[in-house]
């Protein structure tokens, strides 16, 4: 069979088995240039694919793609092949006994006090954009939302009665997150906002949650504009000025303040506890620095050596 042929069996699986459409964008992507590269070595049948050619295109790939790159190009075709044997259209899975490439730590990167403060305060709230980009910020601080997880959300997901979101997360799973007292104000001064903003430029209200400034969704682009003029002001901050940087940010603080990893797992969306685990370590560097400088004999002029 041919290798493009057998490579739409997986997709289907994956659709069958309801993975999100993002997930199978990704695999695509990589199982496309996998194919692209057995096509240049003259491999154009699934069966004749080896262990070999499995290696072989890792270290041409390594020539230009970073580590982290390379695994996820594992685990998408490991994870084709392991279809296609469960489908018996081929023996053997050519990657079994190949070890999935090995990532290096990566470092947590997170606000801290005097940061959230700023980018709270950079925002003109007086204008509808300005309070939009502060609700925004808000939200991502106060739930560690993914960005695609907010910016997909509908006014109907919010439920202040109850103050809950209705969350889509990974994988097409739901989850429902808490709203905050202080989150809950922030919320309902924006949506009333927001009502005011449609009505005065004449644009139809159709239940987006956070709109652009055309009454349409805003969009991972538009988000990403945001945080890339927040960056330009705050030249000096080295980590990056993310979505993904408020969710390592909310996590860090929701176990400073007590919080227990097995609820910030649930509110995360993570389906292993060992994704939630890496802000265990965050915090322990954390606790060490404020014990340094709120250390009580290290701060206090008491009369020792």
């Amino acid at each position: 069979m041919l290798y493009y042929e057998a490579v739409q069996i997986f997709y289907r699986d994956c659709i069958g088995r309801m993975l999100s459409e993002r997930t199978i964008e990704n695999y695509s992507d990589y199982i496309t240039g996998f194919g692209n590269y057995l096509q240049r070595v003259n491999k154009s049948n699934i069966e004749d694919v080896t262990r070999d050619d499995v290696l072989d295109y890792f270290a041409f790939k390594r020539k230009t793609c970073s580590e982290t790159t390379i695994k996820h190009n594992f685990i998408a075709i490991r994870a084709c092949f392991k279809c296609l044997v469960a489908r018996h259209i081929i023996p053997i899975n050519p990657l079994d006994d190949i070890p999935k490439p090995r990532v290096p730590k990566k470092v947590i990167q997170s606000f801290n006090r005097e940061e959230v403060q700023a980018i709270l305060n950079a925002f003109d709230k007086n204008t509808f954009t300005g309070f939009r980009n502060y609700a925004v910020m808000s939200i991502l601080f106060s739930t560690g939302l993914r960005k695609s997880e907010l910016l997909q959300m509908n006014v109907s997901d919010v439920y202040l009665d109850i103050d809950t979101m209705k969350v889509n997360g990974k994988g097409n799973k739901e989850r429902y997150v808490p709203i905050s007292p202080v989150l809950h104000r922030v919320i309902v001064t924006y949506l009333k906002r927001r009502k005011e903003y449609l009505k005065e430029c004449k644009l139809p209200d159709r239940d987006v949650f956070i709109v652009s400034c055309r009454g349409g969704r805003l969009t991972k682009g538009g988000l990403g504009t945001v945080f890339a003029k927040l960056k330009q002001s705050k030249k000096q901050w080295a980590h990056r000025v993310s979505a993904h940087t408020w969710r390592h940010t909310f996590a860090k603080f929701f176990l400073l303040n007590g919080g227990d990893i097995f609820s910030l797992q649930k509110i995360l969306g993570h389906e292993d506890i060992e994704s939630t685990r890496i802000y265990i370590e965050l915090t322990k560097e954390e606790i060490r620095l404020q014990n340094d400088k709120y250390n009580p004999l290290d701060n206090t002029k008491w009369q020792y050596y």
